[in-house]
């Protein structure tokens, strides 16, 4: 069988609301209208951990992150204690990715775009960067090169793929100059399309995946205005006609009466490159012989980062390779980003290694809809949560390591960290403003009839069956990581040293947020 092509595109922080295949309106995509309509849209996908680098984690090894190698991970969380899953699932080389799975088998495997899967700025032997460098000033424009070429060394040893240019380290408006502080998706798409010419001249499949900046801050129609020549490589003009132009963005917005804002740029600029990219395939005659996989790292506030399903139940859209019709338009089953890997393997027909975590859904590629339904438990990790969905039921559990348990009940910390064992960080506080339940120890909810998860059906008696057989469950999965899990020791949310440290950490509130709407 003729290998096929994989093109992985991957947009950040997108919602539901985003996207016409899953109802919304009000925005401008044509061609990922298209994808889904040729294609398969996902209704029950999740990502094991809803973060951008654990989630990225997730998709590109196949692996929970409760399995990383990191030195720095298991120095902070020693294989004794319960671990907390963040921004710290880091790919340094230490776990066969995709990319290394693809190129033994003979693939052309290129990285473009947001990496988010290394260390803080300030712990990298890179030159260093300063909020108002000026990014047209030579010498400023030579430390950004050397920081570029450091980052594209750091992906490719972290990851296995051959050919990796314009990364983005981390989020863009993280970034430490401030006149680079905005999206630039033409420098992303102009490196991917050169990709796409090198491999079809060398007659090699390939394996792409564009990280995406869009749906992340700063704001899209804001970054519409900014100077597209000024890029995390410094000053270049080569990938300025790649696709449409920004004020063509403008103009087909308020063609179609919409209003130039965060979610329409956002949504047609995400169309945008992914339209150049099909475009690009079509002219090499490789449209057909490719999977193009629309994928989102996670959801949005007020469930990032946790274990609820507004941020960990996520868009996926994947049109298989050829002009065939697909069997289901819009499966059902559930799927999780850690299965992008075997299924990708198995649709190629390429072996698929034992210790991968997820598990294939090829089978729904090419069955007709009487397939039988994939026996599913879902397993979630976010910071010092672990949950699990097993069909409408969703089960939730917060415990506290003995560190931590230990400086509360000797008040040597008088306020509790939050789930992601921090004290001032956006998205717990959020989630926990939001969700009823954020604190209880054990989390029951019937997601068929409560999904917005505010009736904790846990303490409820009626449910105390349901309860066991869903923490038995969790148990099961937790017994595959080194790291332990006490899943039965909760008298420690009962002590009054937590329900102080507790009320102090609520009390923080979200008014430090900026970005976060304050009721009114």
């Amino acid at each position: 069988m003729k290998p096929k092509n994989i093109l992985c595109f991957i947009a950040d922080d997108t919602d539901f609301i985003n996207l016409p295949a899953y109802g919304a309106q009000g925005v401008l995509c044509p061609t990922l209208d298209t994808l889904a309509k040729e294609g398969m849209v996902f209704e029950q996908a999740y990502c094991a951990s809803a973060a951008c680098t654990p989630s990225r984690f997730n998709y590109l090894t196949g692996r929970y992150c409760g399995h990383s190698k990191d030195p720095e991970f298991l120095a902070q969380y020693p294989k004794d204690d319960l671990y907390s899953i963040e921004w710290n699932a880091w790919l340094n080389g230490d776990q066969k990715t995709l990319a290394h799975f693809f190129r033994e088998q003979g693939y052309a495997t290129g990285y473009f775009g947001k990496w988010h899967n290394g260390y803080e700025f300030e712990a990298l032997d890179i030159p260093p960067l300063f909020e108002n460098d000026d990014p047209r000033d030579p010498e400023v424009q030579g430390r950004l090169q050397t920081c570029q070429q450091a980052f594209q060394a750091m992906v490719k040893e972290g990851t296995g793929f051959d050919i990796v240019d314009s990364i983005v380290w981390a989020n863009a408006d993280e970034f430490p100059v401030k006149a680079l502080r905005h999206h630039n998706p033409e420098w992303i798409t102009h490196k991917a399309l050169n990709f796409l010419d090198v491999s079809a001249h060398q007659q090699q499949p390939f394996f792409l995946w564009l990280a995406s900046t869009i749906f992340h801050g700063p704001e899209h129609h804001k970054c519409l205005e900014a100077d597209p020549t000024l890029t995390f490589n410094g000053i270049e003009t080569s990938h300025l006609n790649c696709q449409p132009s920004r004020e063509s963005v403008k103009r087909r917005l308020r063609e179609a009466g919409l209003p130039i804002n965060h979610q329409t740029v956002g949504m047609l600029w995400l169309d945008d490159m992914l339209a150049a990219l099909i475009e690009k395939l079509m002219q090499l005659s490789l449209y057909d012989d490719t999977l193009i996989c629309f994928l989102v790292d996670h959801n949005t506030e007020p469930g990032k980062a946790s274990c609820y399903q507004k941020g960990s139940r996520i868009p996926m859209i994947i049109k298989p390779s050829g002009n065939s019709p697909v069997p289901q338009s819009r499966p059902k089953e559930p799927v999780q980003n850690i299965d992008l890997l075997p299924t990708l393997l198995d649709y190629n027909q390429f072996p698929v290694p034992e210790e991968i975590d997820g598990q294939s859904f090829y089978a729904l590629f090419c069955q007709p809809e009487n397939v039988a339904p994939l026996d599913r438990t879902l397993f979630l990790e976010n910071g010092f949560t672990r949950g699990i969905v097993r069909g409408r039921w969703k089960y939730i559990a917060l415990r506290f390591p003995k560190n931590i348990q230990e400086k509360i009940l000797h008040g040597n910390l008088e306020e509790l960290p939050n789930h992601l064992n921090r004290f001032r960080q956006g998205q717990p506080h959020i989630t926990m403003t939001e969700y009823l339940g954020y604190f209880d120890p054990d989390q029951l909810y019937d997601l068929a009839n409560d999904p917005e998860e505010q009736n904790n059906l846990a303490t409820d008696p009626a449910f105390s069956d349901k309860l066991k057989e869903m923490k038995d469950l969790l148990k099961e999965q937790c017994e595959q990581f080194e790291h332990p899990f006490p899943i039965d020791e909760t008298d420690f949310f009962e002590r009054k040293e937590y329900l102080k440290a507790k009320s102090k950490l609520m009390a923080v509130g979200t008014d430090f947020i900026e970005w976060w709407p304050q009721p009114s």
